[in-house]
């Protein structure tokens, strides 16, 4: 055979078609003449497309079969030659995605054996392995050839097989892992690995890059290697171990494109370099190589840019990623061949739907330099990654060969003669057309500031820029208003603003008439995302384009153009695009205030908007004033001076209108913005104390959209209404932003046209910007701007209504416009419904549960099914029926399969009705049992089918579960308490899908079949992930190496708590509570469309429908809060659930019950109520009855709703289709259907449906698979791993789990990593390692919501099966995760002595710092609860070598860990450390913690001799002495009682409580009144009684109380405690008391707010108003412990108990959360432990309180919202702790702590902001050091002040040049004393200012200087400290020493 050396190139994709001969004809004129003639001649191109599926990006040619004749090679094809009609395999074809990429992308064709037979080398996409075909000669040519790997990863897309080294053999040039270099070939084993040497440092992409070439740049006759970036040089000798000396050179145009050539294009002797600039963009460039000695330098020439013009010929196409050199024309010159790489990056890149052309640009050397003629070789084909030019029939002229997303192409080239006219007509023209616009000379050109009138708001002799007429060629312009804005001021508050433009794009202005010389002068706007625009007059340039770019939004100023001349009066200015600051965002807008022509005799030319009615100032022309019936005009924008046509009530708009600016001469930075002279300034006149309304006359809605100015306060009691005047329903509501500079407002009045209308403004506040400004209500034709969304009132926390009837109770409900509720049923025909289900044919089935709370004895109850039906379609459940009674504890419902599923605890069960008669077929089948109840409203519930088949419920974290099938040993049994769980229904597998949060009921997918539950009590709302594991509200998880756990993807609460900033104490209801019930994604098609993917439920305690936003973030989504949309106003509604129907409304289940919490006294419930509710949209209320009947339907009918509208048809189709596959074959037709939606719907969601169709009917197969896992969606790919798992139960194949390795490297996807995660879970263990090695190799992952801990759940039982590899696994992935190493190193350490082994190993090997130090870290942390352990034998070397680190905290840590080893003189080291007062405070720290975790038996005279006033370490050593058992600790605690911070005092008490002496001794203290018995606090009583000790308890009758144990004196002692609360003998409650008792007592254990300690439950959404509730809990907190709350008690072998929750056990220590701290216990040290009988809080608590104290606690308790807390002298001390923000509320990004000061830093604020103290203060004495940074800015300490409303009002010390030492009352009177404390202060160092307040009388003193001393009878008498940041400039101002004194 004729052997090819080198042949060129070849790659596979996707499906097979018949070989279709396609011909086009490209002509090419050539000048010169044949030998024979000089006739020009005329080259053709003639197409053959030898296949037009996709299998690869590249082609090669060469002889193949031996024949003499070269043959084609693309993909899993080679074509015979000559005619190339014939092909034949070379491997399984398999057709590619052409919306992904292929797995084929270049081959060559050579002899790699020397066998005499051509093989075929294949490089797959970037970053994979290599092989070569070894051809299997002409006996096996029809067979598939052996494939050889040689190679494991090529990288870069522009690789080269060939002769790098002249030793006439290939070398393979690409990059790998970053490195550039080249792989050799072992010529005795050429299919065995190749070796690849590396010629540079990692310093190039790790898997793709664009442009590499070979060639000889310098001219020594060795081949270089040529990249973007610069060359390699191949050395003299030996190049493979010598080194390539690297040339630093820019060598392309752009980010790299193709394959890169040394060619000598201008014939001067040297080589040049070609290629194209970008892959995926524009250019083609030559670099032309200039010689000046030894200096080589490159000059680009550019061939083909982004523009026709940059092309001498306007040749212009896009994505040259291939480029090949060849003389097409015979004349001796290389001419270049490239073109269009079809669809490469599909829409991504430019010109992406332009023709796939091919083309050849002719060398030509002229005495005018360089020339390249382009001709098109054709206009079909296109390209993809490789070019092959190759004379295929050996006649002299030179053929084309494509392979690409267009399939494979062969171009074959001939000749012929043509005439001289000919050749002159087929001639490439030069470009005659336009250029675009430059950039160049830019300047960011910026002009003196406008003056603005303030009366009229405009710019004297402005022409607005939105009143002029405009032509875009592209984009769009429009008016914008521009008065929210306050950085810089525009005329007329607005201007025009062109948006969505291009660079190239011209807006034309119509000027007004003028003639002659002219000044122009015009004003734009300025911000990050404005463009470059060249301005013009009348198509003549006016300067130097102007660059727009700025940070902030603001104007240019005044740019001016004087002296112009202009002829005749039409005139244009014109602003064209010409491009982008390299720093703005590329959105090019523009934007013009205004412009104003001056002519020459001074006078400015006229607006033409001028003269109209009244300006509007958003610039609608069209905007007009409102009038009523009779068409008189209405004053609705107060221009006559009056109220005329209003009517006002109160005193708040007394004295209105306002006349001008009155705003900004009080406030600098605000300014009223009002239209005209007139306008409602709320504040201007009388304040904020007084309250009323003013309403308008009402006027008719001529247009279909309105605007008017607002601002004011931001609360909802300060407020502008739109109200209808037939209903008097107000239908918009706005609020303001607390700034009186008011802002334009937009309604949408489409609804309303043609209807009388009413505007009302209320003020309701008399605090702080308790006010309404308002200004010029107009009307539009069009819309000025945006929409502006209305206010979101969540006033339903008064709940009017309780008890109701249905129809009345559907009426009080509020639902958006459009919307209505109907009742479908009530009591009495259902009562007490706690599930549904909706059935195929839209029935509705309901779930009674009239034993609840308690489960009846034995399986029969009184609890029922219901079925109910809408039989004439009104909307009303007209007919119903009993289905099942009997049923006991039933919480869960779902129909299908041919029966009824029902979830009873403890039972899963089926009911079965195979015939659908509506009866039982027989007894309920038990499918599983071991359900628990222990908390009856914690049971299984929320049934409903998943998308894959499976039945889903939810499970609560108080109700603990064994699940089973009957008969299951206990210890095969499935635990289960807070999570999701699945059951199949016909495998009849039960599985939990994920564990955590806490009582969830409610579970619903969305369009990508992604779960989400709604919870209650903690954060509300999660993404549920198969294999997950989430927060919980208590207990722990089952795996105790979970470590960290997954939270709440909400931003957000339902209720406003202490958050670290924005709240500044308020926390009224913001959804109306903690507790939630069902979920329904809307997925119908009635409702409007803004609601489909919004996830509803209802909030328990607010009565209401809350909804949530569902966003896509990461691998996950973020839950927004979006407005309410459905309130009740009912105490007693409980909506539990509620699910869309056929007609695309939903139903809802109502409990309907004044007892909204869950308790176990049956009589508390109202057992006579329930309802279900319709939620139509429109005027009808929906048909119930579905358009198909489900149970006659054809497979393929079913099949068919995979693509409606209504997911309710989907779901239901898919669920039959299911049932019907469990009995036989599904119709091959729907199967077919299926696979053709799955595979080519264009949108994905359609696809997921099909998909999981064919998953659930067993027709998921290995075609589909492969074409899903290759999807363009990422949730299709990821649903594609989820499918393989289930359908292969985790037991993949070997190709699969390579696959899922490729994707979890190569996809960019987190959410497919997310999928792969959740496999991972799923595999053998020995099946995880690679897996997770790629899916932690990306950095990214590290902040995703997801990723890093589901990685971590499928790695860590790695940890026992290699705790080696594990280690290696976890040190690479902590190179990018760092949390993944953190707890391998955490859990191997937890593994036994043989991998603390491995740690010690580990750790020896470590060189740096940082590793040590996590090494360190592990092991201690794995020790922890260990007092001593055996080193490893390795230790002693490891240890040599850490305690001569250079790093001190290495060595620190490694003396530390040889405390816990035994280590004598570690342990020495140690003491000696803690009692080293001139040591490092945190090595001291270390030292007494290692000590004390090896129980140092001779520490406490140190601890002790450490509880001196000044010793930093007190706190410590007071929690440490509770370690010991020493009768020298209770003196000694006791003896400094007295100097103790509260802190301290509790953690003392907590320690004297702890042991029988000790607390012998501290009541025998409190008896003798040297201790207060107060401090005694209810915690500690129940830990005294623990101790179980006679005297103990018979002193705590004597200082506490008998406790009243019975029943009745319970009942009785809650009756009394109403009637305390009821009274009106004592003085009011004080809820600042109240948190202040809350604050000693219940925040140890429990969260309200946001503040506390979570070892009991969170009150936050507990049922807190009910006051029998309350009481109940408070009286006898014993009655009903939830599990997870239930102490134990530990008796330790020293004789010390400690009472708490167990939070962790491992197999050597026990960790028990105590009220006060985390308690870690060896186990040896365990003498007994037991389960308490009582709750960790004693029995009538309250009875150390006074009478008014215990009422202020209960009023806090109930209250609804976050109140300051009183001062008291215990309290103050804590006033700042000098360490965090604790206690305080405040904006984390203004305020922090730094060296224990509390500083408050900013670079400017539009507004004035705060840190405020939850202390509440009357009488006081502050002292503070306060540093004003250079003295620059202004701060103030509040005090006596009030905080609301995201401000602070009331006295003020005044901070700032010019007011130190003035008293200020902000909000309020203003000045109160004007003398300053200047002359007092050191400017920008350290002052002293101190503050006393006693009664009316004010004292300020400034480093001991008097400066205020005020008598304020009319001064507020107590309010909270809060320092500010004021408004304006950079300031920086830090405190210091803060000292709060109670007087």
């Amino acid at each position: 055979m004729r052997k090819n050396s080198l042949v060129n190139h070849s790659r596979p994709v996707l499906w097979i078609a018949a070989s279709i001969v396609v011909v086009s004809i490209a002509t090419v004129i050539d000048s010169r003449g044949s030998a024979a003639d000089d006739a020009p001649t005329l080259h053709q191109f003639q197409r053959q497309q030898l296949t037009g599926t996709y299998f690869s990006e590249g082609v090669s040619a060469g002889d193949i079969n031996g024949d003499g004749i070269n043959d084609v090679v693309y993909g899993p094809y080679w074509f015979a030659g000559p005619d190339y009609q014939t092909k034949h395999e070379i491997y399984p074809p398999v057709p590619q995605d052409m919306n992904r990429y292929a797995d084929h992308f270049f081959s060559w064709i050579y002899d790699f054996d020397q066998d005499g037979w051509n093989d075929i080398f294949v490089v797959g996409f970037p970053g994979t392995p290599a092989y070569v075909y070894e051809n299997p000669k002409q006996a096996g040519l029809d067979a598939h050839w052996k494939k050889h790997q040689v190679f494991d990863w090529v990288s870069n897309e522009s690789p080269e097989l060939t002769d790098l080294l002249g030793d006439d053999r290939p070398e393979l040039v690409c990059t790998r892992d970053g490195f550039f270099g080249f792989a050799t070939i072992d010529a005795e084993d050429p299919f065995g690995t190749w070796q690849f040497h590396a010629i540079s440092p990692q310093v190039t992409a790790t898997r793709f890059g664009h442009g590499l070439g070979i060639g000889d740049v310098n001219g020594d006759d060795r081949l270089d290697i040529i990249h973007p970036k610069g060359w390699y040089e191949q050395p003299e000798n030996d190049a493979l171990t010598s080194r390539w000396m690297h040339h630093d050179v820019r060598l392309c145009g752009g980010s790299g494109g193709a394959e890169m050539y040394a060619y000598d294009v201008d014939g001067d002797g040297d080589n040049d370099i070609i290629t194209s600039d970008s892959a995926h963009n524009f250019g083609l460039s030559w670099f032309e190589q200039i010689v000046d000695g030894d200096e080589r330098t490159f000059k680009q020439h550019q061939i083909m840019g982004s523009h026709p013009s940059d092309n001498q010929y306007g040749v212009l196409f896009s994505e040259p990623h291939s480029v090949e050199l060849a003389d097409i024309d015979g004349d001796g010159l290389k001419d270049i061949v490239t073109g269009k790489t079809y669809w490469s990056h599909h829409r991504q890149s430019p010109m992406w739907d332009a023709g796939a052309v091919v083309y050849w640009f002719r060398l030509v050397r002229g005495e005018d330099g360089i020339d390249w003629v382009p001709y098109q070789a054709d206009g079909e084909a296109g390209i993809g990654r490789q070019i092959v030019v190759n004379d295929l029939d050996a006649d002299g002229h030179p053929d084309i060969i494509v392979g690409g997303m267009k399939g494979a192409h062969v171009l074959k080239h001939t000749q012929q003669p043509v005439s001289q006219e000919q050749w002159l007509a087929a001639q490439p023209k030069p470009y005659q057309g336009s250029k675009p616009p430059s950039a160049e000379g830019a300047t960011a050109k910026r002009g003196p500031k406008s003056k603005i009138d303030p009366q009229t708001t405009r710019a004297v002799g402005a022409i607005e820029g939105e009143s002029l007429k405009f032509l875009a060629t592209g984009g769009n312009a429009r008016p914008q208003d521009m008065s929210n804005f306050n950085a810089d001021n525009w005329s007329g508050k607005s201007q025009l603003w062109w948006t969505d433009a291009k660079p190239g794009d011209t807006l034309t202005i119509q000027l007004p008439p003028v003639t002659g010389a002219i000044d122009l002068d015009v004003v734009l706007t300025c911000a990050v995302d404005y463009g470059i625009v060249q301005l013009s007059i009348d198509d003549q340039p006016l300067g130097e384009p102007i660059d727009l770019f700025d940070r902030q939004v603001v104007t240019t100023g005044v740019l001016s153009f004087p002296k112009l001349t202009l002829k005749g009066s039409k005139h244009t200015l014109g602003v064209t695009i010409v491009g982008a600051n390299p720093n703005a965002k590329k959105a090019y807008m523009f934007a013009l205030d205004y412009l104003r022509i001056k002519k020459s005799d001074g006078s400015y030319v006229a607006d033409p908007a001028a003269g109209k009615a009244t300006a509007d100032n958003t610039a609608d022309a069209s905007g007009i004033r409102p009038k009523n019936l009779d068409g008189r005009v209405l004053n609705l924008d107060f221009e006559t001076g009056t109220l005329d046509d209003w009517t006002a009530t109160g005193t708040a708009f007394d004295s209105q209108p306002v006349k001008g600016d009155t705003v900004k001469p009080r406030r600098a930075d605000m300014h009223s913005n009002h239209d005209g002279q007139f306008w409602i300034g709320g504040f201007e006149k009388l304040g904020d104390e007084p309250t009323g309304t003013l309403t308008s006359a009402p006027f008719i809605v001529s247009q279909p959209y309105a605007s008017y100015l607002a601002n004011g306060g931001e609360h909802e009691s300060t407020r502008v209404e739109l109200l209808r005047k037939d209903s008097e329903r107000v239908f918009y509501q706005s609020n303001g932003t607390n700034s009186e500079t008011m802002r334009r407002v937009i309604v949408d009045l489409r609804a309303h046209v043609g209807k009388e209308v009413m505007v009302r403004l209320v003020d309701e506040s008399d605090g702080g910007w308790g006010h309404v400004n308002f200004d010029d209500f107009r009307l539009h034709a069009k819309p000025p701007a945006r929409p502006t969304p209305a206010m979101i009132a969540l006033t339903a926390d008064e709940y009017p209504h309780a008890g109701l009837e249905a129809r009345q109770a559907a009426e009080a409900m509020r639902v958006p416009e459009g919307f209505q509720v109907t009742v479908g049923a009530a009591e009495p025909d259902v009562k007490q419904p706690i599930a549904m289900a909706l059935d195929d044919r839209g029935r509705v089935w309901i779930a009674e549960a009239y034993e609840y709370p308690t489960r009846a004895e034995g399986d029969v109850g009184r609890d029922r099914i219901l079925i109910f039906e809408d039989t004439d379609d009104d909307g009303s459940l007209d007919h119903s029926k009993v289905f099942a009674e009997g049923l006991n504890l039933v919480s869960g419902l779902e129909v299908g399969f041919g029966g009824v599923w029902v979830g009873a605890a403890p039972y899963l069960m089926f009911i079965p009705d195979k015939d659908g008669d509506d009866v039982p077929d027989s007894e309920p089948q038990i499918l599983l049992d071991g359900w628990g109840y222990q908390d009856t409203h914690e049971t299984l519930n929320a049934f409903i089918w998943g998308p894959d088949g499976w039945l889903y419920g939810c499970h609560g974290v108080f109700t603990h579960s064994r699940v089973g099938k009957p008969g299951t040993p206990d210890d095969q049994r499935t635990p289960i308490n807070c999570g999701v769980w699945r059951y199949h229904p016909t495998r009849h597998e039960f599985e939990v899908f994920a564990h955590g949060t806490s009582n969830p009921w409610g579970v619903d997918f969305n369009d990508h079949g992604q779960a989400f539950i709604t919870a209650c009590v903690i954060p509300h709302l999660y993404h549920i992930i198969d294999g997950a594991r989430y927060q919980r509200q208590g207990g722990r998880h089952f795996n105790n190496h979970t470590y960290r756990d997954i939270v709440t993807i909400a931003d957000h609460l339902h209720y406003l708590g202490a958050t670290p900033h924005g709240g500044n104490s308020k926390s009224d209801s913001a959804g109306g509570g903690h507790a939630h019930a069902g979920a329904m994604i809307y997925l119908g098609d009635t409702w409007p469309e803004k609601y489909r993917g919004q996830l509803m439920m209802n909030n328990i305690h607010g009565q209401r429908l809350n909804v949530d936003v569902l966003e896509p973030a990461g691998s996950g989504y973020v839950g927004r809060h979006g407005p309410d949309f459905l309130l009740t106003g009912d105490q007693a509604s409980q909506i539990l659930n509620l699910r869309y129907g056929p007609d695309g409304n939903a139903w809802m289940i109502d409990w309907y019950d004044m007892q909204a919490c869950h308790r176990r006294e049956s009589t508390l419930h109202d057992r006579s109520n329930g309802r279900i509710y319709k939620i139509s949209y429109g005027d009808e209320v929906g048909a119930a009855a579905p358009e198909i009947d489900f149970g006659s339907a054809s497979d393929l009918q079913l099949a068919e709703l995979t693509l409606h509208a209504n997911d309710w048809y989907v779901r239901h189709g898919r669920r039959v289709l299911q049932e019907r596959a469990a009995e036989r074959v599904i119709a091959t037709e729907a199967v077919t259907w299926l696979r053709q939606i799955a595979t080519t719907h264009t949108d994905d969601t359609r696809r997921l449906r099909a998909a999981w169709a064919l998953h659930v009917t067993g027709n998921f197969d290995s075609n589909v698979t492969r074409s899903l896992m290759a999807d363009e969606s990422p949730y299709v790919r990821g649903w594609s791993i989820q499918m393989v798992m289930e359908s292969t139960a985790g037991n993949v194949t070997p190709e699969y789990l390579e696959q899922f390795v490729d994707m979890a490297g190569e996809d960019d996807s987190p959410i497919v990593r997310l999928y792969l995660a959740s496999a991972a879970q799923k595999l053998a263990l020995d099946s995880r390692w690679d897996l997770l090695q790629a899916l932690t190799s990306h950095a990214e992952d590290t902040r995703d919501h997801n990723l890093p801990l589901m990685y971590w759940y499928a790695a860590e039982p790695l940890a026992d099966l290699d705790a080696s590899r594990a280690i290696a696994l976890a040190m690479s992935a902590g190179e990018r995760i760092p949390l993944l190493r953190e707890f391998m190193l955490r859990r191997i350490g937890q593994s036994g002595e043989d991998s603390l082994t491995v740690l010690v190993v580990a750790l020896g090997r470590a060189s740096d710092a940082a590793t040590q130090l996590t090494y360190l870290n592990a092991i201690r942390s794995s020790l922890e609860g260990r007092r001593q352990v055996k080193p490893p034998t390795q230790w002693t070397l490891v240890a040599r070598k850490l305690l001569s680190s250079p790093d001190h905290d290495v060595r620190l840590q490694a003396v530390a860990l040889g405390v816990t080893f035994g280590d004598q003189q570690a342990l020495a080291a140690m003491r000696t450390q803690v009692a080293d007062a001139s040591a490092p405070l945190e090595t001291r720290r270390v030292a007494l913690r290692s000590l004390l975790d090896m129980d140092d038996p001779g520490l406490v005279p140190t601890l002790i001799d450490l509880l001196k006033v000044d010793s930093p370490l007190r706190d410590d050593a007071i929690r440490g002495l509770a370690q010991y058992d020493d009768a020298a600790i209770a003196p000694a605690l006791l003896k400094v009682y007295g100097e103790l911070n509260p802190a301290q005092k509790r953690s003392a008490l907590a320690t004297l409580c702890s042991r029988v002496n000790p607390g012998i001794s501290l009541l025998t203290a409190i008896e003798a009144e040297q201790i207060p018995g107060t401090d005694l606090t209810a915690d500690l009583v129940r830990q005294l009684q623990f101790l179980g000790n006679k005297k103990i308890d018979a002193m705590l009758d004597n200082v506490w109380g008998v406790a009243r144990e019975s029943a009745a004196d319970k009942l009785a002692m809650i009756g009394e405690y109403k009637q305390l609360v009821a009274s009106t003998d004592h003085p009011p409650a004080d809820l600042e008391l109240g948190r202040a008792v809350f604050a000693k007592t219940c925040m140890k254990c429990h969260v309200l707010y946001g503040v506390g300690f979570k070892v009991g439950p969170d009150l936050t959404g507990s049922n807190r108003a009910n006051l029998e509730y309350l009481l109940s809990n408070i009286v006898d907190p014993s009655a009903v412990m939830a599990k997870e709350y239930v102490p134990t008690v530990v008796l330790v072998d020293d004789g010390r108990v400690v009472n708490g929750l167990v939070k962790a056990e491992d197999e050597f220590s026990l960790t028990v959360q105590t009220s006060d701290a985390v308690v870690v216990i060896p186990k040896d040290e365990i003498e007994q432990r037991a389960t308490a009988d009582k709750s960790m809080m004693p029995d009538d608590q309250l009875k150390q309180f006074s009478p008014h104290e215990v009422r202020s606690l209960i009023a806090y308790l109930r209250g609804k919202q976050q109140v300051p807390m009183r001062a008291t002298k215990e309290n103050a001390a804590a006033f700042f702790n000098g360490t965090d923000l604790s206690h305080w509320n405040g904006d984390p990004s203004l305020w922090s702590v730094e060296d224990g000061e509390l500083v408050g830093r900013t670079d400017g604020l539009r507004r004035n902001d705060w840190i405020v103290s939850d202390l509440s203060v009357a009488d006081f004495r502050l002292t503070v050091e306060v540093k004003l940074v250079e003295n620059a800015g202004n701060s103030g300490i509040q005090f006596r002040s009030r905080a609301h409303d995201g401000e602070v009002s009331g006295y003020q010390a005044d901070i700032g040049a010019g007011w130190w030492g003035k008293l200020y009352e902000e909000h309020g009177r203003k000045l109160l004393w004007d003398q300053s404390g200047e002359s007092h202060v050191k400017p920008g160092e350290w002052n002293t200012y101190e503050i006393v307040a006693r009664g009316h009388h004010i004292q300020t003193f400034l480093n001991g200087q008097p400066c205020v001393d005020l008598h304020d009878p009319d001064g507020a008498e107590t309010g909270i400290i809060a320092f500010q940041l004021h408004s304006g400039g950079k300031t920086e101002v830090r405190f210091r020493n803060l000292k709060l004194e109670v007087l």
